[in-house]
């Protein structure tokens, strides 16, 4: 095809997990227009088979484009997309007033870190009209952290769009309430760990030269927020037991 890379597309239906499409594409930042056309077909495949089905599309910030948002409400399904931050967002004031309330309750408790969530309208210069926006902030040690989100959804509070609708992507949801936001969640720093593999006879010691696929075959490690720490350290496991049955069966069958 003349590319010299691909970044595909994979969509997922969020009560199973399975997989619903997978759009080999070439590794550039896809614009709104083709967006559009990926959502609409696929959107047109699954009327065409379940007609009175409410969908909702989530995906990260190169979705969150004005043809994709505007294509979606004028047929009636609802989004949650990835924002990314801008200066007039950190400027707005609901934003900013929550983001100083939540440096000094921080402060004030001593505590590692604490976050809030908030939500305003915000409409960038190619959009339309404004649209509701939710924001994710924290304050640590390391400074102020912000992250937002763009939605149709209404009737729901911005902690549970932001942490459960949103940051619940890229593995099944689960509806019955399980995520919490009672201590901060952290991204897992499992990759320092990982010890390096056993020397086989007549055969050099393998080292651990798989790291990187490892994590990109986990993607919700790199990518999705834990609850708890105990809850980052599970996954953590998991994929390590999942790496190591894998590399057992490749074993075996060259053995045999």
């Amino acid at each position: 095809m003349g590319e010299r890379g691909y970044a595909p597309i994979h969509v997922y239906e969020t009560g199973s997990g399975r997989p619903v499409a997978f759009i080999l594409r070439p590794a550039r930042t896809p614009s709104g227009r083709e967006i559009r056309g990926h959502v609409r077909r696929l959107i047109q495949r699954i009327r065409s088979h379940w007609s009175q089905t409410r969908i909702t599309l989530r995906g990260d910030g190169h979705y969150a484009r004005p043809e994709v948002m505007a294509w979606c409400e004028a047929q009636g399904i609802d989004y949650i997309f990835g924002l990314p931050g801008n200066s007039v967002l950190r400027k707005d004031p609901v934003i900013a007033a929550t983001a100083d309330a939540c440096a000094v309750f921080r402060a004030k408790r001593g505590l590692i870190a604490h976050r809030e969530h908030c939500e305003t309208r915000y409409a960038a210069k190619s959009w339309k009209v404004a649209r509701r926006v939710v924001a994710r902030i924290e304050a640590s040690a390391q400074g102020m952290d912000i992250r937002t989100i763009v939605t149709s959804i209404q009737g729901s509070t911005p902690e549970r769009l932001y942490e459960l609708d949103y940051c619940d992507r890229g593995h099944p949801r689960r509806d019955d309430g399980v995520e919490s936001n009672e201590e901060p969640p952290r991204r897992p720093q499992a990759v320092g760990h990982e010890r390096q593999g056993q020397v086989s006879p007549g055969r050099p010691a393998l080292r651990d030269r798989s790291r990187l696929p490892w994590f990109g075959r986990c993607r919700r490690l790199a990518k999705d927020w834990e609850a708890s720490i105990a809850s980052a350290d599970a996954w953590v496991l998991v994929a390590a037991i999942r790496r190591s049955a894998r590399f057992i069966a490749r074993k075996v069958t060259r053995e045999f």
